[in-house]
């Protein structure tokens, strides 16, 4: 029904549009008489001239429209028959229907952006079908707003053509910009890479010249140490004849202590023995505790087997299920969009606006 009605006011507002044309043809050749060529010349080019502009806005209008109608058939057409709806409803490719729509989120009006900055209405309003689609091809849409604000004045007036020339010029002039700074970029690498290349070799050769004053160090200090044992080695030698009698008393010593020794293991021996009945006593009592607790246990396991289930909870619906997926989903969503927005530090109030106006648009959609 929707549908009928635009198209009898689309209808209804071109056949105004010749009436109009007509009604100021007629006053013209009613003043025939007394209008010059000349004059003539020019009142029928500012006729085609309106013509021309009134018709651009009925085929702008059209063409926003067809791009609305289409998103809201694509969310009703059931999942995988969106091309078969479109050759068999409209005639359309997907690829057409997909231009209109891209076409329409993009310079349709009401249209709400979260972010960036949203085209100039009437700027939007001066475009033709064409230039709408021409400037589709510039897919990131803050740069094609930034685009047809860097060419107001002349937008409106460019060709088909001369809009898509302004466009490759563009894309080249950003290519250039981009293999430039990746250019600046590599040279940058190379410059701090060289410089961290450089520093190192400087540590390494003080590191060098350190260890050479350190190893003449080294080389006088093992001298001294050398000397040292040999005096050590020269004072034992002239001790070692006086160590004959220490010998002799050290393995008397020895014996005396052998023996020691081995009345203290059959003392030993004999204390293990009486230990090892006390440690009897004690496992023979853990071990029948340790039963009875068995025993205990075994009969509580019984009891709780006896005891009746508890009834399983009710089974919940495909729709339960889902909202309860989608929930969670929103979530954990919502919570990784908070953390994000925590790590930023530029231009932080932005994205926060950008929250609210969301979070207000989903309380809307709850009511």
């Amino acid at each position: 029904m929707m549908g009928t009605e635009m198209a009898e006011n689309i209808t209804e507002m071109a056949e105004m549009n010749t009436e109009n044309v007509d009604m100021t043809t007629e006053m013209a050749e009613n003043n025939q008489l007394a209008e010059t060529n000349e004059d003539k010349l020019a009142r029928l080019a500012t006729e085609i001239n309106t013509i021309k502009i009134q018709t651009q806005a009925v085929i702008q209008n059209a063409t926003l429209e067809i791009g609305r109608r289409l998103i809201q058939a694509k969310a009703a057409v059931p999942h995988g028959c969106w091309g078969q709806w479109l050759k068999e409803k409209v005639d359309y490719s997907e690829r057409t229907a997909q231009m209109l729509i891209s076409t329409f989120e993009r310079f349709g009006s009401g249209q709400q952006k979260l972010f960036g900055q949203a085209a100039d209405p009437e700027l939007v309003a001066q475009l033709s079908r064409s230039q709408m689609f021409a400037l589709m091809s510039i897919k990131n849409e803050d740069e094609c707003i930034a685009f047809m604000e860097e060419h107001k004045e002349d937008l409106p007036g460019m060709s088909k053509r001369e809009l898509e020339q302004a466009i490759k010029e563009r894309d080249q002039a950003k290519a250039d910009i981009e293999a430039w700074r990746s250019r600046c970029n590599d040279l940058t690498d190379t410059a701090e890479k060289a410089a961290q290349r450089a520093e190192k070799l400087k540590a390494e050769l003080a590191k060098l010249k350190a260890d050479t004053a350190a190893g003449g160090e080294e080389v006088e200090k093992l001298k001294a140490e050398n000397e040292n044992l040999q005096k050590s080695l020269d004072l034992e030698k002239q001790n070692a004849s006086n160590s004959y009698d220490d010998a002799v008393e050290a393995q008397r010593r020895l014996a005396e202590e052998r023996a020691k020794y081995e009345e203290q293991i059959k003392a030993l021996k004999e204390a293990k023995d009486n230990a090892e009945n006390e440690e009897m006593k004690r496992l023979q009592t853990e071990t029948a505790v340790r039963a009875g607790r068995i025993k205990d246990l075994e009969r509580e396991v019984e009891e709780l087997r006896k005891m009746p289930y508890a009834k399983p909870a009710p089974e919940k619906s495909q729709e339960e299920k889902d909202f309860a997926r989608h929930f969670e989903n929103c979530k954990a969503e919502f919570t990784q969009l908070i953390n994000a927005m925590g790590a930023i530090n530029e231009n932080r109030d932005k994205y926060r606006e950008a929250t609210r106006k969301l979070l207000g648009i989903m309380s809307q959609l709850i009511e």
